[in-house]
């Protein structure tokens, strides 16, 4: 009976680590858009083989759900491992694409933010019957 114990707290360890990586995959597959042009086709390799380390930790533990206690521990140990492969390939994706993907959307947001500015300056200048129709006067935009 301990034996089973042991086999079962190895296959929920797997499965825990199983649903992090998908969890991780999926986050990242949706933020992939906001990654600049230049380093999407790298962006899109990296996750690419994510999936593929994710793809190889859910077969191991396919293969190893039938197996006794000693094979259990042989495959944990390589499970361990490939999931610190996998956390390490992870930060780098983040650190190297999160940053850009961030960069780009500040620096969206000041040229959004100056194209703001420059129209209300504008709308604040004009005299035009559309301006006025439209906002009464140009006070309202400060």
């Amino acid at each position: 009976m301990a034996t089973q114990s042991n086999i079962h707290f190895f296959t929920n360890w797997a499965k825990e680590r199983l649903d992090e990586m998908d969890a991780a995959v999926t986050s990242l597959e949706g933020k992939l858009a906001e990654v600049q042009s230049d380093a999407r086709d790298k962006a899109d390799k990296v996750l690419a083989d994510l999936r593929k380390q994710r793809d190889d930790f859910q077969d191991t533990v396919r293969k190893q759900s039938e197996v006794n206690e000693a094979a259990w521990l042989l495959a944990k140990a390589k499970l361990e491992l490939d999931w610190k492969v996998f956390e390490a390939e992870l930060k780098k994706y983040v650190e190297s694409f999160g940053k850009k993907a961030e960069h780009q959307q500040a620096t969206f947001k000041v040229q959004a933010d100056a194209q703001l500015k420059a129209w209300r300056e504008a709308a604040d200048k004009s005299d035009h019957p559309f301006w006025l129709a439209r906002y009464g006067c140009c006070t309202c935009w400060a």
